[in-house]
């Protein structure tokens, strides 16, 4: 290709990847995505392009922090979800390990175990 057509190139990738929402740039772009990474290669080789890089990357930040705090505080509320209803099943299966938790994979062998073991027990008074 020549300078010329890859300038023309990158100018329209550039275009597209600012009508995109910020992180999602591989998204918005109906061409290959080997096709953008050259483009994007080329495009960042020229120094009229690397300020607007430069300038894009300093306002990315604060936006991607915020998300980031936001995906920590929606995983931690997950996380704590997902605990409670782990200790609600321990409840159930009435464990006693002198004090000690059982542990996930062992909690869901026994809810496997008990499950069977009603299903058993309904099959024979049916």
């Amino acid at each position: 290709m020549s300078l010329g057509s890859t300038s023309t190139e990158s100018e329209v990738s550039e275009d597209e990847l600012e009508d995109c929402p910020l992180g999602e740039d591989d998204d918005c772009s109906s061409e290959s995505p080997s096709k953008n990474r050259s483009e994007r290669s080329v495009s960042s080789s020229l120094s009229d392009t690397e300020g607007f890089k430069a300038a894009k990357r300093r306002t990315r930040p604060k936006r991607s922090k915020a998300r980031r705090a936001a995906a920590n505080i929606r995983e931690r509320k997950r996380i704590l979800d997902y605990n409670q209803a782990f200790n609600a099943l321990r409840t159930v299966l009435k464990h006693d390990l002198s004090g000690k938790r059982l542990s996930k994979i062992a909690t869901l062998r026994r809810a496997i175990h008990h499950i069977s073991t009603l299903s058993l027990y309904l099959d024979v008074t049916i």
